[in-house]
């Protein structure tokens, strides 16, 4: 009975382990993670409860997961996306910082989901500057990768603003500044780019 209620799932497919993930309810997940044999359930969008945690910034509970399932860093959802992915589109900068200074997670940080994003690619799409700049500044990212529109994250940062000046009837224009750092300590890229845009 106990484990027919703990592997139960709503009508989105959500366990109650999925639930406890998404709230942050860390007693909760130390319960289920102790009585649960498999945790890697998914919901009917392809979501594990790991992705439920990264996407809403939860830490304490990625550190929980982990601690049942060390593997659970590599699964992706139906959008093939991993976890990183997650904490990158929803803006949760604490999150990504805390991957970041991770060296077993660093496989994820280039990895394309299903339309070729990288994380990087995400955070540039929904304009979380924060964790752009985390990207950015971490010289094991990879700036040139492009997705399956044939764009890098720069790209992207580009064709958005494009629009929106569009959109107000104005034209764009940009500069591209580079700083060199041999600062290894910040884990800088050897050329790094930040952009300042005008409005002509």
């Amino acid at each position: 009975m106990e484990a027919n209620i703990l592997n139960s799932k709503d009508e989105k497919g959500r366990t109650p382990l999925h639930c406890a993930a998404s709230i942050g309810y860390l007693e909760g997940v130390r319960f289920l993670g102790r009585r649960l044999m498999d945790s890697h359930r998914k919901d009917h969008c392809g979501n594990f409860p790991f992705h439920y945690a990264s996407s809403k910034g939860h830490i304490d509970i990625v550190k929980e997961l982990l601690r049942h399932c060390p593997d659970s860093m590599e699964l992706r959802n139906s959008s093939d996306q991993n976890i990183l992915h997650d904490a990158a589109r929803c803006g949760e900068d604490n999150l990504v910082k805390y991957f970041l200074k991770k060296a077993e997670f660093q496989m994820l940080i280039n990895q394309k989901d299903n339309r070729g994003n990288t994380p990087l690619h995400l955070a540039k799409m929904y304009h979380h500057h924060k964790v752009v700049d985390l990207f950015t500044f971490d010289r094991r990212t990879n700036l040139k990768v492009l997705n399956d529109r044939g764009m890098t994250s720069l790209d992207i940062s580009e064709s958005t603003l494009e629009t929106s000046a569009s959109d107000h009837g104005v034209s764009l224009c940009y500069t591209c500044f580079y700083h060199i750092t041999d600062d290894d300590d910040f884990g800088y890229h050897n050329q790094g780019t930040s952009f300042f845009y005008l409005v002509c």
